[in-house]
């Protein structure tokens, strides 16, 4: 009986044993023994060297908690670039703040969605293909089509009466004479750039299934690289614009004196040191964060840096005083004199005595005036205010705000070259996220990967333009993520789409970005901006590098694009005429044929766009300038580099 006891016993204690294991098992499924302390811990500028993380590769399952803090630390990187094209799209097109508020939770709904496709890869039935890359690759709105857009939306909005510019819901309405150029609402023009990609869309569709080494050949990075260059340039304008106070003041600023707005109730002038001491904290904070923030911090300094600048926005306020002043007012108060001897009894209110001298009564006036008087009257202006955040809704969704959607044939060819620089710079980011994730870059399915990042790509942005968003691309903001968080698990890419689609869902997030002052959002977006022109620049030096041929291709290209970014009246005169894009490179004439018209507007268009006309100058130029010799050789002297450097290692 006691040894049947005693067997019981161990029994029961074995069963709790493994019951206290599985739990411990489900602890750390959820929470894992991940070592926060490195991920939160502030880097210290002088401190030693700290030991690196284990490593999560892209199929690995990690803990939910850890999965969370992950995906928080992808959605908090992604959400400054997320943003920013809608917020600059809406400026430009003078949307109202419901449709921007809209428009930014439609970017975040979007880019969640299209990220979850671009993480999870699908394949596609009764073929070798497949949809999405497979792994941590984020997927967001593009910077590429804002030029792009802005400038069509500005082309389709112009308007004139009698040779003024009006507004169309606006001062356009009063004009009692034929209205004079495309004349469409901001809604309708951006209907058309919807319904335009939905055209050219499919070019990316088209190149997913082409060989990566004919893209490349196609696309090298000398060409990618001066188109990336290009359009950071056109944005910086941009971004120093709104940091200045507002786009609209910038273009006045030289033959007005017109206030900004979109900086909350302040309205000052265009460069105001308010405006850019407020940028400038942006910066600050950026700076701050890189030296000593932890790896946290460090992946999410653009919304750190976008959070602080809207703290401080909110925190002070500008104070415009008016003195009301009442001028000195006077009268006259007379009285009248008696004659010399006459006296008057004021009690009893008579005369007496006998005058000396005849003569008519005087009267006698003294001036009596009152002091003037002055009083202050001061008002608080504050650059952060509630009333979008207060009225905006709890929930929406997509769809909840359309556009009609038409085509426009003159932005065709400026969108090929803006979504094929985005196929290309999906490539060399599905490329990075691969070399970050610690897997090889060639073979089947490194070529797989990047056959279902581009195909992704494509649909995700046809589907984009029918939910009233501009293209999406593959973001390289998450490379960084995986490199310092050293965790490259898909996990962690679902729990970040997770992340931005709640973000998008919630309304109130969307009207707390919308109502960011201009002057805070330009120090972010000139930050962003640069990063995509130095981003241009190193494509430029990957592969071959510079050589003497992809030196003289970027000279010539740069050389057309820049100096149209830097002087648009090289081919457009804007105001010159009453119709946009008028010049002395091409001048119009008014008996020409609508489709000749068409042609002309679409040459002038990709002429006038810097990131256009000079991808276009690479693009020809990379195609007909042979290689030189040397270069030809660059292939085998590398491979006898790496030759040489293993036997060293060997040695």
């Amino acid at each position: 009986m006691a040894l049947m006891e005693s067997n019981s016993n161990e029994e029961i204690s074995n069963s709790r044993e493994e019951e206290q294991k599985d739990s411990g098992q489900r602890s750390v499924e959820l929470i894992g023994n991940y070592n926060w302390g490195f991920l939160c811990t502030p880097r210290i500028v002088c401190g030693g060297k700290r030991d690196l993380l284990p490593f999560y590769g892209k199929d690995e399952k990690i803990p939910l908690l850890l999965a969370a803090v992950m995906g928080l630390q992808h959605a908090l990187a992604m959400v400054g670039g997320i943003i920013t094209p809608p917020i600059l799209i809406s400026s430009s097109a003078g949307f109202s703040t419901s449709t921007q508020a809209y428009l930014v939770s439609a970017a975040l709904i979007v880019s969640s969605l299209a990220s979850l496709v671009q993480i999870l890869q699908f394949k596609i039935p009764f073929t070798s293909y497949v949809l999405g890359s497979g792994l941590l690759s984020v997927m967001g709105i593009t910077f590429a089509v804002v030029p792009i857009v802005n400038q069509v939306v500005s082309v389709l909005t112009a308007c004139t009466c009698n040779g003024i510019s009006c507004s169309v819901n606006g001062s356009c309405k009063a004009c009692n004479q034929q209205l004079e150029g495309e004349c469409l609402s901001g809604e309708d023009a951006y209907g058309h750039i919807l319904g335009t990609i939905l055209v050219c869309c499919w070019l990316q569709v088209a190149a997913s299934f082409c060989p990566a080494r004919i893209l490349r050949r196609i696309f090298p990075p000398t060409v990618t690289g001066t188109c990336i260059i290009l359009i950071g340039v056109s944005l910086i304008t941009t971004g120093f614009e709104n940091w200045g106070g507002g786009s609209y003041c910038a273009t006045q600023v030289l033959t007005s004196e017109a206030l900004c707005t979109g900086n909350g109730d302040v309205k000052l002038p265009f460069g105001h040191r308010y405006y850019v001491g407020l940028g400038f904290v942006v910066f600050c904070a950026l700076v701050l964060v890189e030296m000593f923030g932890s790896p946290f911090m460090r992946n999410s300094q653009v919304i750190i840096g976008l959070a602080i600048g809207m703290l401080v926005a909110s925190l002070v306020h500008v104070t415009h005083c008016e003195d009301n002043c009442q001028l000195q007012s006077c009268r006259d108060i007379c009285y009248g004199v008696l004659p010399e001897g006459v006296h008057y009894n004021s009690s009893s209110h008579t005369i007496s005595g006998i005058p000396k001298s005849f003569y008519q009564n005087a009267t006698v006036c003294v001036q009596q005036c009152n002091p003037a008087t002055c009083n202050k009257t001061c008002q608080k202006y504050r650059y952060v205010t509630g009333t979008k955040i207060v009225n905006a809704d709890w929930v929406t969704f997509l769809w909840v705000h359309t556009f009609p959607l038409k085509f426009y044939a003159p932005a065709v060819l400026p969108l090929f070259f803006a979504l094929m620089t985005a196929t290309m710079d999906c490539i060399g980011d599905v490329t990075a996220t691969v070399e970050a994730s610690f897997l090889e870059p060639f073979g089947p399915q490194f070529e797989k990967s990047i056959q279902g990042a581009v195909l992704a790509d494509g649909l995700n942005t046809f589907w984009a333009a029918l939910a009233t968003m501009t293209p999406v691309t593959t973001y390289a903001q998450n490379n960084g993520v995986i490199s310092l968080s050293r965790c490259a698990s898909r996990r962690a890419g679902i729990a970040c789409c997770m992340w931005l689609f709640m973000l998008g869902v919630f309304s109130k997030f969307a009207a707390i970005l919308v109502s960011i002052p201009n002057c805070v959002l330009g120090g972010m977006t000139t930050f962003l901006f640069t990063s995509v022109m130095v981003s241009g620049i190193r494509v430029l030096n990957i592969k071959e590098g510079l050589t003497r041929r992809n030196k003289f291709i970027s000279i010539v290209s740069l050389g057309i694009g820049l100096g149209v970014n830097l002087v648009p009246a090289w081919v457009n005169i804007s105001g010159q005429s009453n119709y946009p894009l008028q010049g002395n490179l091409w001048p119009v004439n008014p008996g020409w044929s609508a489709g000749y018209r068409g042609f002309r507007d679409a040459i002038i268009l990709v002429l006038s766009n810097g990131f256009s006309v000079g991808g276009l100058l690479a693009l020809v130029l990379n195609l007909i300038l042979p290689f030189d010799d040397d270069e030809k050789e660059l292939p085998l002297k590398k491979q006898l580099l790496v030759r040489s450097t293993s036997i060293d290692n060997r040695n």
